[in-house]
């Protein structure tokens, strides 16, 4: 199981996530700073291209950068501390709560334009890092407290 899973499993959220937004502020998943290493550059450059296309594959990444996808998983998980798949995961999702939030939207829509390749991978990706299905989540949120 993964550590995403296993700690979604345990009860917890991301560091940073709330599965309530604060009134006047933004939904937002922490995601992890990078720690120096000699590979620092081009975990660098995946990050740029990470933030501007989150809909990118680890392999499409690494092609461009000139290196084996094995090698920048290695050194974005030595540098990020972080897999290369659940840290896109994580920027997809935050993508997506901005865009949902707070004026709501299309969930498929914004699914999409977050980056998630179909609603199918979303459902999967949203319920193992929030613990609750999108639905489930976004009628939470509707109700006024």
């Amino acid at each position: 199981m993964s550590p995403i899973a296993e700690s979604t499993a345990r009860g917890q959220l991301l560091d940073g996530f709330s599965p309530e937004p604060a009134p006047d502020s933004e939904t937002r998943i922490a995601v992890s700073e990078p720690r120096r290493t000699r590979d620092g550059s081009l975990v660098a450059q995946a990050l740029e291209r990470l933030r501007t296309d989150p809909s990118v594959s680890r392999g499409e990444l690494a092609e461009g950068l000139g290196v084996s996808p094995s090698k920048l998983g290695k050194a974005f998980r030595a540098q990020m501390g972080i897999a290369f798949v659940d840290y896109r995961n994580q920027l997809r999702l935050e993508r997506f709560m901005k865009l949902v939030f707070p004026g709501g939207g299309n969930v498929s829509q914004a699914a999409k334009s977050a980056g998630f390749g179909s609603y199918a991978q979303f459902h999967r990706v949203f319920r193992a890092l929030v613990g609750k299905s999108p639905k489930e989540y976004l009628k939470q949120q509707a109700v006024p407290s």
